[in-house]
């Protein structure tokens, strides 16, 4: 048997492994998205059946709002979830739920769970947008990365500091290339 044989017999079983790999690592983020907005909504559901009929007309159009919300982030998610969590999307939905902060502290929503409903949806809603939004951790990391390294090189000292300079340079450029590309 030469080594060629002991690759070739070898190479499938490997990128099975990371094929598999990879995808478990998107059905976890699948799933931990979609368990937020799954919680939130059994929150609100059993909010609104433990409060039936005590409830203000004001909170109850506030929770029937956020229930359709949830509804339709739950049932079309997979379809969507690239989609419904865009940015021109998320930032619609906040200016709604600022709305509903501003309803809040004028009191015009008198129960303070509702408040409390709405900012957990909102955390989901936010989990989801960094899940399913294409490269926005990476650009975060490549805008603090020379922030550190510039840090770094000033507590440091001699060869360190050599190097976390020369890192930062680096860096630097590779965002300013990423900039004017795009």
């Amino acid at each position: 048997m030469t080594s060629f044989d002991f690759y070739l017999i070898i190479a499938p079983p490997i990128v099975g492994s990371l094929f598999m790999t990879w995808r478990l690592h998107s059905l976890k983020k699948h799933d931990r998205v979609l368990y937020k907005f799954c919680e939130n909504r059994r929150h609100l559901m059993s909010f609104m059946r433990e409060q039936n009929y005590d409830l203000k007309r004001q909170d109850y159009i506030a929770l029937r709002t956020l229930q359709n919300w949830s509804d339709y982030a739950i049932h079309y998610y997979n379809e969507r979830k690239h989609s419904m969590f865009n940015a021109r999307r998320v930032m619609e939905e906040i200016k709604v739920l600022k709305q509903v902060d501003n309803r809040i502290k004028r009191k015009i929503i008198v129960d303070p769970k509702v408040g409390e409903i709405y900012k957990e949806f909102g955390g989901a809603l936010f989990s989801a947008f960094v899940a399913f939004t294409p490269f926005i951790t990476s650009e975060a990391i490549i805008r603090i990365l020379p922030l550190l390294a510039r840090l770094l090189a000033r507590i440091g000292i001699g060869y360190f500091k050599h190097n976390a300079n020369r890192i930062a340079k680096s860096l630097s450029w590779l965002q300013e290339e990423r900039l004017s590309y795009t």
